[in-house]
């Protein structure tokens, strides 16, 4: 095994082991998961050990794996800070129907309205790099819709909260996923 792939396969297991962490132990929920919450975890373990398995078998391309690997650390380093700067007031878990307590504006969501869930897609398409697998890069594009529809389920959610105009002041000057646009 070569060290570009043992260092593939090291980076797509602390993402997931972050992310696993912060899916079980940092975000809360106001009632039992539900059925496309329970889904979104049973597809992104199933595309996890896809991920792991297609980097293990795939041929190692020097490039690839530089650009998987600046993109892992960007999924962790983003999700990171995003945790840091929201553990005083866990955030909600994805799908959750309960009402938004609160709107964290500082760190990244200065930035980027929803930085976990661009830091879980960013990890996504570090995996379709990494392996050059089109599974992997089909799981991407299903993991990034999935998250894409969660944050504008969350966004309905504030617009029916008590925080709809701090949450409309925020929209019109954050953008909502890609850094650069226009909220």
């Amino acid at each position: 095994m070569t060290g570009i792939r043992i260092a593939e396969l090291v980076m797509c297991s602390v993402a997931l082991v972050a992310f696993g962490w912060g899916m079980t132990c940092f975000f809360g929920r106001s009632s039992r998961p539900r059925p496309l919450t329970r889904a979104v975890a049973a597809l992104g373990g199933l595309f996890a050990a896809w991920h792991l398995w297609a980097i293990w078998k795939s041929d190692p391309n020097v490039w690839q794996a530089t650009i998987a690997m600046v993109l892992y650390t960007l999924a962790l380093a983003l999700f990171l800070w995003a945790i840091r700067t929201s553990c005083r007031r866990s955030l909600m878990a994805i799908f959750d129907n309960g009402s938004p307590r609160h709107l964290e504006v500082d760190g990244p969501f200065r930035y980027l309205r929803h930085p976990i869930y661009v830091a879980y897609m960013t990890f996504w398409w570090a995996g379709a790099m990494a392996s050059r697998s089109w599974i992997a890069a089909a799981s991407a594009l299903v993991m990034s819709w999935l998250y894409v529809r969660a944050a504008r389920s969350e966004e309905a959610a504030f617009r029916r909260s008590s925080l709809v105009e701090e949450h409309t002041k925020y929209c019109q000057r954050t953008p909502f996923m890609l850094p650069g646009t226009k909220p």
